[in-house]
């Protein structure tokens, strides 16, 4: 059993986690656009089907209630910000979940949190989604008696956000489809007990909308949904089962080791909680240690490197604005080199980039890096090499 601890990080309040979650998500886009505009009260009741697991008990499926109310705007315009709001949310789990809890783990408190709920805004046909992020709840208790009621009320403020600049008629604002819930019961010995919930509704999702002021402009046209286009590798062609002609290269004894430290821009399609964030361009800077020669059949000895992430302001504005990010950390497991030498390619794949939790930084233009490392792996100089190897 993994003990994940009291820290409101991943902890299971069920209710209470989705609640902040959803009824946060669902005043991302719902406040209202100016402290003197009309407003309206939402308030709405949501069923989810949540599979539980608690450590590596299947506790089933079960009915979860969510009741959601805000206050949001009645109506705003185009490029107009929705500033944060109040939100209550109630979550209210079934009987059998409960006894389930009390009676085959005797839980007697429980906490939690979730990353990665969203709501759903549509407009103009387009639908998009906001995350957000780092929800959590305090230790609340587990009701022992039966059909003692199982509820968790919570309140907090949603995120800012802006109307799209190419909404027409009404922002619709929905509540997610799915969400996830990582977190812990405490049972009667004070002993953790990791819990996760997977939540999923196919009912009606929606709460309310936002009416679009006409001020008589053009709205933008409509974004289309984004597909990735993956990086290509450069053609590789298998090393000849026989060696090609070449001129016999005397041995030369390899220098002491020599530093590199060079920089790539790299095309980067970024989605996060379902938000397509475009392509922005990401500056990579890499150091490590190469050797300056080798012989055709040596090994190139596995050396660490550090890796520098340098990203543009505009996909730090997003990442802010959107997602009222403060920390980010990253990690890419299908990092390659590849090596080049008598013309032909081959590739030296490096297991693991990763970089811990880190700051974004939340001034406008102040420059946003993040500092990774990894291990360049051993790298054996093909037995036909000749002139140079080269390593991109």
């Amino acid at each position: 059993m993994t003990t994940l601890g009291r820290s409101p990080k991943f902890r299971l309040s069920a209710g209470l986690v989705f609640g902040t979650l959803v009824a946060s998500s669902a005043l991302v886009m719902a406040t209202s656009t100016s402290a003197t505009a009309a407003s309206v009260t939402l308030e709405k009741s949501f069923n989810y089907q949540c599979n539980v697991t608690a450590d590596s008990l299947n506790l089933r499926t079960h009915t979860v209630s969510v009741d959601v109310k805000t206050t949001v705007p009645k109506e705003g315009a185009r490029g107009q910000v929705v500033p944060q709001a109040p939100v209550s949310i109630a979550l209210t789990m079934p009987e059998r979940l409960r006894s389930s809890v009390v009676d085959l783990l005797a839980g007697v408190s429980a906490y939690g949190g979730s990353t990665d709920s969203a709501v759903t805004i549509t407009t103009a046909g387009y639908t998009s989604s906001v995350l957000v992020p780092n929800l959590s709840a305090p230790s609340t208790p587990i009701p022992q008696e039966v059909n003692e009621p199982w509820s968790v009320a919570t309140s907090g403020l949603t995120p800012a956000i802006t109307i799209p600049d190419y909404a027409v008629g009404t922002v619709e604002l929905g509540m997610p489809s799915s969400f996830k819930i990582s977190g812990t019961i405490v049972d009667i010995d004070n002993l953790d007990i990791d819990s996760t919930w997977t939540c999923s509704s196919s009912g009606d999702l929606a709460l309310g909308s936002i009416e679009v002021i006409d001020d008589g402009s053009t709205p933008s046209p409509t974004p289309s949904p984004t597909t990735a286009v993956p990086p290509v590798d450069p053609p590789t062609t298998a090393p000849p089962t026989t060696l090609p002609p070449t001129t016999p290269v005397p041995p030369v004894d390899p220098p002491e080791d020599d530093g590199s430290n060079r920089s790539f821009d790299y095309q980067c399609s970024v989605n996060s909680g379902g938000l397509n964030l475009r392509f922005h361009t990401v500056r990579v800077s890499v150091e490590s240690i190469e050797r300056a020669a080798v012989k055709p059949g040596q090994s190139i000895p596995e050396s660490p490197a550090k890796f520098t992430f340098k990203f543009p302001e505009s996909l730090r504005a997003h990442t802010v604005d959107l997602f009222a990010a403060v920390t980010a950390d990253t990690e890419s497991t299908d990092t390659a080199l590849t090596v080049a030498t008598a013309g032909k390619i081959s590739k030296a794949k490096i297991d693991r980039i990763s970089a811990a939790s880190q700051p974004v930084p939340q001034v406008a233009n102040e420059p946003w890096r993040m500092a990774a490392s990894g291990v360049i792996p051993a790298i054996k100089a093909p037995s036909y090499s000749t002139g140079s190897l080269v390593l991109r």
